[in-house]
């Protein structure tokens, strides 16, 4: 999947509400996306302002599915010196 924001945003967290468990940003290192096999959900790259692009890329798969539903939860941060 892939959105695009307008709007700055130096980090994307995504969160899985249900269980609680954070994904790590930039887990979609490679350009190789021709072996799928590899990404789970919630792997995901932020292209933030030093790229001019503004957009995330993220995971969805079924491959851990362990039965229980996903929720997830996508938080835009737009200054780091902010949140702290």
């Amino acid at each position: 999947m892939v959105h695009n924001h307008t709007d700055v945003r130096v980090k994307i967290t995504i969160t899985d509400e249900a269980s609680g468990l954070k994904y790590p940003n930039n887990t979609i290192t490679g350009t190789d996306l021709s072996s799928p096999a590899q990404f789970k959900t919630g792997d995901n790259v932020h292209y933030g302002d030093e790229t001019g692009i503004r957009e995330i890329q993220y995971m969805i798969t079924g491959k851990e599915n362990d039965g229980k539903e996903k929720v997830l939860n996508f938080k835009g941060i737009r200054c780091i010196i902010c949140t702290e």
